[in-house]
């Protein structure tokens, strides 16, 4: 699908995006305005973390055959793999 006008279907969303759901009302000025508070980037962070959050404390009902060995495998080579590391330091 191209563009009706000379730019980009994503300088379109990203120009849409620093006009409307703000906290001023207004268009952004520039591209890097902390004192401004995007409503929907907001929104859907805090959704893809609850989701996330969700998804890691649920315990599954019935744990799959050999999951927790794997855990423990994969626990003990990331605990090996930082001991080295940092007598490396």
């Amino acid at each position: 699908m191209a563009a009706a006008s000379g730019n980009s279907p994503q300088s379109e969303y990203i120009q849409h995006h620093l006009v409307h759901m703000n906290n001023t009302g207004a268009k952004q000025d520039v591209l890097a305005n902390f004192g401004v508070i995007n409503y929907d980037s907001v929104f859907w962070a805090l959704l893809m973390g609850l989701i996330t959050i969700f998804f890691f404390t649920v315990r599954p009902v019935r744990p799959l055959p050999g999951f927790q060995a794997d855990s423990k495998l994969q626990l003990k080579c990331l605990s090996t793999g930082l001991r080295i590391k940092l007598n490396q330091l």
